[in-house]
């Protein structure tokens, strides 16, 4: 039985066993992950969060159940929660300032589970209250698990090497202190209105990403080298330029 149509243009078979049941040609298992995602963030001296999931049912009568996968590395997933043939599911549990990548399944009443969907990822920063469009992660919809919005919109895909950069920085450096989770707190609940505007103007997105190229630059480097030693070679860059835009400017002055 093949899964096709899902949110997020994944194609994967259905998981066989050893005895095959079959009810007549293939056919398609729509998984419908549309996610509205809402973060629960209990204080305490575990410092816990629970994720709460819920998705439409899918249009196929085949479908029995569903099941999430999670797992803090992507493509990795450690934990599975079998739903049944419920369209909401709650996380438990997950630390503030990790990353958890997410996909979900769905199963027929033989237990053949489709492929996994294009994974979602959502970092657990604090208080906030996030909208997972549809296919967001995947760069297909609004502003999602993934985080990086705008660079999502700007470049198209959430799997765009530009934006896994912009990603493994905000994993590496921004989660890894309080400024930093504030700073991506306040990112996620303001910038997904400005990625849909992006994301609906070729000019503009054209635009925002000649804007991000320099942030991404910066963001290789810190990733390449270390914080510090890319803070230092930008302020050079920066330096070099000044000095040869002005040494520009005064000739072209003098030449007057």
């Amino acid at each position: 039985m093949s899964v096709t149509g899902t949110p997020f243009g994944l194609e994967t078979r259905m998981r066989k066993g050893p005895t095959v049941h079959s009810k007549g040609p293939n056919r398609a298992l729509l998984l419908c992950f549309v996610v509205v995602a809402s973060v629960l963030l209990v204080h305490g001296p575990a410092r816990a969060a629970q994720l709460s999931l819920t998705w439409d049912p899918s249009g196929d009568s085949d479908v029995a159940g569903y099941k999430v996968y999670y797992g803090t590395q992507s493509g990795t997933y450690t934990e599975v929660i079998d739903a049944g043939n419920s369209t909401t599911c709650t996380i438990p549990d997950l630390a503030v300032g990790t990353t958890y990548y997410i996909a979900a399944t769905a199963y027929d009443s033989y237990g053949y589970e489709s492929g996994y969907s294009n994974e979602l990822d959502y970092a657990v920063t604090g208080d906030a209250a996030v909208s997972l469009a549809s296919g967001s992660a995947s760069g297909g919809g609004g502003g999602g698990g993934s985080g990086c919005f705008i660079a999502t919109a700007a470049f198209g895909s959430y799997l765009d090497p530009h934006v896994a950069v912009l990603r493994s920085f905000r994993d590496s450096f921004l989660l890894t202190n309080r400024l930093g989770k504030a700073f991506v707190s306040w990112y996620y609940a303001t910038s997904p209105p400005y990625a849909d505007a992006i994301r609906q103007n070729g000019p503009v997105k054209t635009v925002v990403r000649i804007a991000l190229f320099p942030l991404i630059g910066f963001a290789y480097l810190c990733l390449a080298t270390g914080i510090v030693p890319a803070l230092v070679i930008t302020i050079a860059l920066l330096a070099t330029l000044a000095c040869g835009a002005r040494q520009l400017w005064v000739q072209y002055c003098t030449a007057d």
